[in-house]
């Protein structure tokens, strides 16, 4: 957003990329599609998250950037615009969805992205309700 480039303004950590179709390498199936939402403080922090993203390489630290690495846990807090973790997340995946899987409905629904990294936690800009206004938005103009 322009608040992250203008400012950096932590808050506004994020982008969207919306596909003109759905991506599947499976004929007729859309196994890898996403769903988004502002959820409140209670229903993140009783839900698993899960991450999922390519860490840069570093054949040194062991780390392979062609492996994607997927780690889900509960949140250990939030705030109005910040979603904090211990899932375990390293350099380079950053942008990564982080979202909450809805066995019931077989349903993605992504509730922040992956931002930052430190040593006793990690964190994602948390989806807001006008953050999801905004992308809803984005995603009616491209069609």
């Amino acid at each position: 957003s322009s608040g992250w480039i203008n400012d950096a303004n932590r808050s506004e950590d994020y982008a969207v990329i919306f596909l003109d179709k759905p991506f599947s390498p499976f004929a007729g199936e859309m196994p890898f599609t996403f769903s988004f939402a502002a959820k409140g403080d209670g229903e993140l922090l009783g839900q698993v998250l899960n991450l999922s993203g390519y860490p840069a390489g570093n054949p040194l630290e062991g780390k392979d950037s062609t492996l994607q690495w997927f780690h889900a846990r509960t949140p250990i807090s939030v705030t109005p615009n910040t979603i904090v973790y211990d899932t375990d997340t390293s350099g380079g995946q950053s942008g990564s969805p982080c979202w909450h899987y809805n066995a019931e409905t077989g349903e993605r629904v992504v509730v922040g992205i992956h931002t930052n990294g430190f040593p006793y936690a990690n964190s994602a800009t948390r989806i807001t309700p006008e953050m999801a206004a905004l992308f809803e938005e984005w995603r009616q103009a491209g069609q």
